[in-house]
């Protein structure tokens, strides 16, 4: 087609009808695309530690067509071919299997077997000088880059792999169904993973450890690998036809992570599953943002706000133990659930109910003993949001720690943080429980939620009488749990990880400080990236020590890894000049890695820092379109929730409602809005409900 007679709309290219004939017709195009740090389907990560190059594609979901000319769109399955050029010494995996090289001079060129049937987002390829590791039940080849090979757990993740892809062929009854399974850890990866066959990656920050990693972080990767796993199948291999199905793909591989950990008899799966995915699902469900589970699509490129909110299909999951047949027509759907009747020292009495209306009467608690508290969700059966009667609040508010059924203890945590939410819990009753229970538990991921929850509250939820009160408790307490022995360490380390992003007073600020003149902290040992957490938070609250600290730990640490939390670091600085200058770089510096901005939102965001950023949140929200058009599927949200996140008052509130009436926002871009918007509410009204400014 002459290139004159084409259509070109920055995005799609129109081709006359009348040059398409009927049956078979061929298009050859010449085409060229961008390579970057950001913002290309081509990411390029320059390694600071070595001073080596790497490149990979990441497409998913609409960027195919900004790599080659294609039809972007996810039912239309093609086998595609590949041909790479590339210096010689490098590594290079694709979808496809690699035929034998050819070399020429410098220069190599790596032919790869046509694909199995693909759809373009899930065409992918990676190169530079990788390390490769082979081995483990499958003799899975897994790249990494080589400044970072001699730290990877090879073993425990080709172990893991191997047996999250031999649970799915079981269960599923399909072998493996593309050519091979190969992985890597991307650099600078601005997701958890991406499931393309032949090239799944993984992130690398988490998939690395500089120290010992607690439970959580462990569970978290596995969690991740087995969801990337189940892609394989569903996702892959049957493949939705319109990203209007997104939640679906993305909620059945998250569940069948679950429920395949569930098979392999590993610890708490279910447990795990709640706590990862249904609070921030409630949470997002709960806004004015809310959407469909189902969305309609008009265009591709709306397929990335309709990403971000993916964690929320977690309802779309087969809790609902059996299935349930598909409903139709208006009106309230029944809901299964278990109701708990709890009396300390007395078994729990787990009674079934089927929730058909705004008002359930369960006859079959009738003639049984009163009991100290009812949960209306045991064992999380129900997609709901359960707020605890007043008299189950105030017992729990005193014997929370009493519950013995771990689970339901970490579904009562969240429902009264959820009362807290909802301003039926003040924020100093809430905290006090925690400071009482924290010491005496031992589950990490209940734990690590009381911590993050603590953390929350005495940030944004808490007057500034009541802050200043609790807070030296809560430096106490976090030090004196990250110093107990009888924890085990992903609890003390959780603590201490706490202890330094609040440490205020300057006693708990003098003891970060000497921390950095130690090996240890609290008895743990101290390492990357808590040395920069540290240095992170003297930066943030402008300490003496801060610039010296800041410029050792540099020197110090010169890996990339290095480089990137001395970025984030910045971030943090309290200073109007420093706030200009990276809110410029992060819109207009293309040499800036995506995942770095990401990274550094929350340092540039500090809550405490709130009259300082809140000039940036119009300006934030004015740069929405271009960062839909510009940046990856997850980082809207990302941006939305620091910019917005990081205040606390209600002048921000009126920037944002000032915002929608003024701007004819794409529904899109307005529901992701609305969804940050309902956490800032909600914090204004709490601290207006309790004492707050």
């Amino acid at each position: 087609v002459p290139p004159l007679e084409l259509e070109w709309n920055g995005a799609h290219v129109r081709i006359p009808a009348r040059m398409v004939r009927a049956g078979q017709n061929v298009i050859d195009a010449s085409f060229a695309t961008l390579i970057a740090p950001a913002g290309t389907p081509i990411i390029h990560f320059h390694d600071e530690t070595d001073a080596r190059d790497y490149l990979y594609t990441l497409l998913v979901p609409s960027d195919a067509h900004a790599l080659f000319p294609s039809f972007d769109q996810p039912d239309l399955k093609a086998r595609l071919t590949l041909d790479l050029g590339v210096p010689s010494g490098w590594t290079a995996i694709a979808n496809g299997r690699a035929s034998p090289t050819a070399a020429d001079g410098s220069t190599t060129t790596i032919r790869f077997s046509a694909t199995d049937p693909l759809p373009t987002y899930l065409f992918a390829f990676a190169a530079g000088p990788y390390a490769r590791f082979t081995g483990g039940p499958r003799s899975t080849p897994l790249l990494v880059r080589a400044s970072r090979a001699r730290e990877v757990e090879v073993d425990s993740l080709q172990n893991q792999v191997a047996s999250a892809l031999g649970s799915f062929e079981r269960y599923f009854g399909i072998p493996y169904p593309f050519q091979q399974f190969q992985y890597m850890l991307s650099p600078a990866f601005p997701f958890g993973g991406m499931e393309h066959p032949g090239v799944t990656m993984f992130n690398e920050e988490s998939f690395i450890y500089r120290e010992p990693p607690t439970l959580n972080q462990r569970l978290g990767r596995r969690a991740t690998i087995y969801h990337e796993v189940a892609h394989q199948w569903f996702g892959d291999y049957v493949t939705m036809r319109w990203f209007d199905d997104l939640w679906l793909k993305e909620g059945f591989a998250t569940y069948m992570a679950a429920k395949i950990q569930d098979l392999e008899h590993l610890p708490n799966p279910w447990m795990s599953f709640y706590l990862r995915n249904k609070p921030a699902a409630y949470d997002v469900d709960a806004t004015a943002g809310t959407t469909p589970i189902w969305q309609q699509l008009g265009n591709l490129d709306q397929a990335k706000s309709n990403y971000v909110a993916d964690g929320r299909v977690r309802r779309l999951l087969l809790v609902q133990r059996p299935a349930q047949p598909s409903l139709s027509g208006h009106g309230p759907w029944p809901i299964r659930t278990q109701v708990a009747l709890v009396r300390q020292g007395a078994p729990t009495t787990l009674l079934p109910v089927v929730l058909r209306s705004d008002t359930t009467i369960v006859t079959s608690a009738a003639g049984r003993p009163a009991p100290d508290f009812v949960f209306a969700n045991a064992n999380d059966y129900a997609y709901a949001l359960v707020l605890p009667d007043t008299a189950s609040t105030g017992w729990l508010a005193q014997h929370i720690g009493s519950v013995n059924d771990v689970f339901l203890r970490a579904m009562l945590w969240g429902a009264l943080w959820d009362l807290v939410r909802e301003t039926r819990l003040a924020p100093r009753t809430f905290l006090e429980t925690a400071i009482r229970e924290l010491p005496n538990e031992h589950d990490e991921q209940i734990a690590a939620g009381i911590i993050g929850r603590l953390r929350r509250a005495v940030e944004s939820y808490l007057s500034t009488a009541d802050r200043d009160t609790i807070l030296p408790v809560a430096e106490r307490l976090l030090l004196d749990g990250a110093s107990d022995q009888r924890h085990p360490y992903g609890i003390r380390k959780s603590q201490l990880d706490a202890f330094i992003e609040l440490a205020t007073t300057p006693k708990a600020v003098a003891r970060l400080d000497a921390w950095l003149d130690s090996t240890t902290a609290a008895g743990l040992p101290l390492r990357q990236p808590s040395r920069w957490s540290i240095v992170t938070r003297l930066v943030s609250i402008a300490a003496a020590s801060a610039d010296r600290r800041l410029s050792d730990e540099e020197r110090r640490d010169t890996t990339a890894g290095g480089k990137r939390r001395a970025f984030i670091a910045g971030a943090a600085r309290p200073e109007p000049a420093t706030k200009r200058s990276y809110f410029n770089r992060y819109l207009a510096d293309a040499s800036l890695n995506e995942e770095w901005v990401t990274a550094s939102l929350r340092a540039f965001n500090d809550p405490d820092q709130s009259a300082l950023t809140l000039p940036y949140l119009a300006l934030a929200l004015d740069s929405l379109p271009w960062i839909q058009r510009n940046r990856r599927i997850f980082f809207l949200g990302s941006w939305l929730g620091a910019f917005i996140g990081g205040q606390r008052d209600a002048a921000a509130l009126r920037i944002i409602d000032d915002y929608l009436a003024a701007h004819p926002t794409p529904i899109d871009l307005r529901q992701k809005v609305l969804q940050s918007r309902d956490d800032l509410e909600r914090t204004v009204r709490i601290r207006r409900a309790h004492g707050g400014t």
